[in-house]
């Protein structure tokens, strides 16, 4: 036991087994068997907002002797609401068939944390209240956080037999013909994020729609279309189809408009760091999607200093959930502050979203918030001998749980030196400082157009100081690449956490190196210790500690390769670009059902290393699907476009790059529609054109958009730009 009463587990916690079916809506979580049915003892169930309504739900469908075999079919459809589920039964033959139908339930209420392993189960009892002439089903349970949480179960036709476990049909079924019974699922209202904060301060986004169907909050935004080559197949349009399902899948509305969860099925909960991760993704195309994260999380930004839960004032919370385990203050992850990134992530994505909508009234609501982020990184800064931005894990001092390790790569294990040792916290993580630089170069951007140019001037001052620190500090000239970390300044020198790995590449995302070493850092990116063939691992395989089925030291999540592309891209390494790029969509398009999940192994793609894989290799408890790594096609084509949407000043700039080698999938030709810029919706088309190295970019106006079709032939990688409106 410990001060607040968990009873914990003697061994880090390993998610269970991957059930063979996954749907997620949101919060809502159905994880099931191949045929859909709950079955008792394992992870499945039906879940909400971090509980598991149901343990069981299994059909039992019996005959009379010589009744021949029954054709059954069942429908699950999930959605913000909660499920319907359906099964359909049709006779073999010519006659009438009477069938008896058995469903048998169990509910246990059990927080999804508890089934991950993380703390003991909790004593709880469930209510249970039958209506058999109504067909209702009433489950509920009051939790040890105060909360009540229950479920309805609707059942159609009405059972003649109702109770707590059972539900019994005796059906006829029409000869040919189908019977079918339909179960409606509606959970308890959402729970209270453990706990709310004492004051929610909301942004409300004005673009906003009311509330409807899941699908249709965050189906909004440009839509794409990719064209293959004659004869071909555009192969990489199966990615970004999944990857448009995948978000809308994820998507969840907390009070401030559509927002993702970060995956299924141990993380379907708001993560900041990924929800703007994801956001900056989708940028140029759903815009909505930035703001309603930055308002939802603004609602929870830190108020108030609490060492357990790694709150402080103007810190951007990393982790949001309902689970009764967490709001009767079990663990601390209901309302959890312990990343490091996610605060300089927010400012920067905020200072972009302006510059991505022009809408100056919207920007004043956020601001308040983005001050007070940038207060916090100052704060922590200043404790830094060198001012970078350190991550010191506190809340395991004051009760169980809590990261040990607070920036993206955040397992327990994955900061390590070049010999594979361990490097303890404090920690510099080489990412999280080009976070702060890029947040603060953009925050004065801002800051000059409002006519604030000596805050302005002091922001741009203070990102150079740390950009040349970071240059100092970091890099590593025998590698041609920057450390993944520096340790804490004990005894005056900083222990140089100087493993070879991707975080190199969120440098250049966030432009903070000079032309030269950021060519550098390419040749390393590229380099087959780090370069899989399909992708970038995060450590490279020269290292000792590197695993190809380690979640961080070695498997490649799509999201980080598409950064590194485009931070390639950023700095006109277009072919580089492009090979990451192809790599990465290539194996989604290898992957089951054409989806990049959270992360897969990073052995080679060929011979590399002693075995060819035609194929990535899972990770058998990768999310899937995951929003980042959904986000992820979306930044590849923003790299291969050079696409910048700028609001603020009405323009439109281009780069595009579809060259490079005629692997599986390339497409000749994409089509963007209802591509924002201002109140209007514009066309955007680049092809390629027949037997020639060059593009046609074609601009046409689309709803509420008073502008001229515009046409322009372009070299491959060549510049241009589009003002709506006036003729190029």
């Amino acid at each position: 036991m410990n001060k607040r009463g968990a009873r914990l587990r003697p061994a880090a916690p390993r998610n269970p087994a991957m059930p063979a079916r996954v749907m997620v809506a949101g919060t809502k979580l159905w994880l099931a068997g191949r045929g859909g049915e709950i079955r008792p003892g394992g992870s499945e169930g039906f879940y909400a907002w971090d509980t598991r309504l149901l343990s069981r739900l299994e059909w039992r469908v019996t005959l009379p002797a010589g009744g021949g075999r029954l054709r059954r079919r069942s429908r699950l459809r999930l959605d913000e609401e909660g499920a319907v589920l359906e099964l359909r039964l049709r006779a073999p033959g010519d006659e009438p068939l009477p069938a008896r139908v058995e469903l048998a339930l169990a509910a246990d209420f059990a927080d999804l944390m508890e089934v991950r392993g993380f703390v003991e189960p909790l004593p709880r009892r469930v209510e249970t209240e039958a209506d058999g002439r109504a067909g209702l089903l009433r489950l509920r349970s009051a939790g040890a956080d105060g909360v009540e949480r229950a479920l309805e179960i609707r059942f159609e036709p009405a059972p003649g037999e109702l109770d707590e476990r059972t539900a019994g049909w005796r059906l006829t079924l029409p000869a040919g013909g189908e019977a079918a019974i339909r179960l409606v699922l509606l959970p308890g209202r959402r729970p209270p994020v453990g706990p709310e904060p004492p004051a929610p301060a909301p942004v409300p986004d004005p673009a906003r729609r009311a509330r409807g169907r899941r699908r249709a909050r965050l189906a909004g935004g440009a839509r794409l279309r990719l064209e293959g080559p004659p004869g071909g197949r555009a192969e990489w349009a199966a990615v970004f189809r999944r990857a448009e399902r995948d978000l809308a899948d994820l998507s969840v509305d907390l009070g401030q408009g559509a927002t993702v969860v970060a995956g299924a099925p141990w993380f379907a909960a708001v993560f900041g760091r990924d929800a703007l991760l994801t956001a900056f993704e989708l940028l140029p195309y759903r815009p909505a999607l930035a703001r309603a994260t930055l308002a939802t999380l603004a609602a929870w930004q830190g108020r108030r200093e609490e060492a357990w839960r790694e709150e402080a004032p103007g810190r951007i919370p990393h982790e949001l959930r309902f689970g009764e385990a967490t709001g009767a203050g079990r663990l601390p992850y209901g309302r959890y502050y312990g990343s490091v990134d996610a605060t300089p992530l927010f400012v920067w994505l905020a200072a972009e979203t302006w510059r991505r909508s022009g809408d100056r009234d919207w920007l004043e609501r956020i601001r308040p918030a983005v001050e007070r982020a940038l207060a916090w990184i100052e704060r922590t800064r200043s404790r830094d001998p060198d001012g970078f931005l350190c991550f010191e894990p506190h809340a395991r001092e004051h009760g169980p749980g809590g990261l040990r390790t607070q920036a993206w790569k955040d397992s327990a294990d994955s900061m390590v030196d070049a010999d594979g040792r361990p490097v303890e916290p404090p920690l510099a993580a080489v990412e999280v400082q080009g976070y702060v630089v890029a947040a603060l170069r953009a925050w004065s951007a801002v800051l000059e157009e409002l006519g604030e140019a000596g805050r302005a001037a002091a922001l741009r001052r203070e990102a150079a100081s740390l950009a040349e620190r970071i240059e100092e500090r970091f890099w590593l000239p025998e590698e041609g690449t920057y450390a993944l970390a520096l340790g804490s300044p004990g005894g005056g020198r900083r222990r140089v956490a100087g493993a070879v790995a991707s975080n190199a590449a969120h440098l250049l995302w966030a432009g903070v190196p000079a032309p030269g070493r950021a060519a550098q850092v390419a040749r390393r990116l590229l380099a087959p210790d780090l370069f899989s063939g399909w992708g970038l691992r995060t450590l490279s395989s020269a290292n000792p500690a590197y695993d190809p089925l380690a979640y961080h030291r070695g498997a490649v999540w799509p999201h980080d390769t598409a950064v590194a592309a485009a931070g390639l891209a950023r700095y006109g390494l277009l072919e580089e670009a492009f090979t990451l790029a192809t790599a990465l969509l290539q194996a989604g398009a290898a992957l089951p059902a054409r989806r990049l999940p959270e992360c897969f192994s990073g052995r080679s793609r060929g011979a590399g290393e002693g075995r060819g894989d035609a194929r990535p290799e899972a990770y058998p408890s990768a999310c899937r699907p995951q929003a980042w790594a959904a986000g992820a096609p979306f930044l590849l084509l923003t790299a291969l476009l050079g696409l910048e949407v700028d609001a603020v000043t009405g323009r439109l700039r281009l780069r595009p790059f579809l060259g490079g080698p005629k692997g599986v999938g390339r497409p000749d030709a994409l089509r963007l529609r209802g591509l924002e810029l201002g109140e209007g919706r514009l066309e955007l088309e680049v092809r390629r054109l027949p037997g020639e190295e060059a593009l046609e970019v074609r601009l046409r106006p689309g709803r509420g958009a008073a502008v001229q079709e515009e046409r322009r032939r372009v070299a491959e990688g060549e510049e241009t730009a589009f003002v709506p409106g006036r003729p190029g």
